[in-house]
């Protein structure tokens, strides 16, 4: 059994893994029906079939699903895919969310660290007061730290938005050396919460 994530796959490597499904779509063929997937993990999306699909797989399976499936990484118009053998839902437990879903590189303490150390920066008291009402919901703050910035473009991962504002805080505070009539914590109010 292999583990390793979709970024290394090679050809004719014999997979069980647990991902994330990105797409489903159940097609018509000339045997019959067959299943075609995108399939994700922390490291990428391979495109997979199921030619010989259980009623699972026809209707039950959903977009969104965190599923455990085996297969063999095949080769389709110089692209690879996986041809499923055998899918079925994860079961809790199972699996650990940084396996399947792609993550920020920098860790979460990290993260919350810079976002509180920005914050610090700000001298007006009540922009200030505002802005630690919100890392004070810890609730909020932890969904916070944990959100992507996007779907699909720019942060799309565990922890993105977080990386993201910070990076966007830092960019402004630079800019806003450059001109007299910026207001520095404005720019650090707006970079970590816009």
């Amino acid at each position: 059994m292999d583990t390793k994530p979709i970024r290394d796959y090679v050809i004719e490597d014999s997979i069980t893994g647990f991902f994330v499904v990105r797409r489903k779509e159940v097609r018509e063929y000339t045997r019959g029906r067959f299943v075609a997937l995108e399939l994700g993990d922390h490291s990428g999306r391979i495109k997979a079939n199921m030619w010989e699909p259980d009623q699972f797989a026809l209707e039950e399976l959903e977009e969104g699903m965190v599923v455990k499936a085996r297969g063999i990484v095949t080769e389709y118009r110089g692209q690879r895919q996986l041809t499923v053998k055998r899918i079925r839902m994860a079961q809790e437990g199972e699996y650990e969310t940084e396996q399947v879903l792609a993550h920020s590189p920098m860790p979460k303490e990290e993260r919350r660290a810079r976002v509180l150390d920005l914050t610090e920066r700000i001298e007006n008291t009540y922009v200030e007061k505002l802005v630690r009402s919100f890392w004070d919901d810890e609730e909020f703050f932890e969904a916070y730290l944990m959100a992507p910035a996007g779907k699909l473009w720019h942060h799309a991962y565990v922890g993105g938005l977080s990386e993201h504002s910070g990076n966007v805080t830092e960019l402004a505070i630079e800019v806003g050396t450059h001109y007299d009539f910026a207001d520095r914590d404005l720019l650090i109010f707006g970079g970590l919460l816009h």
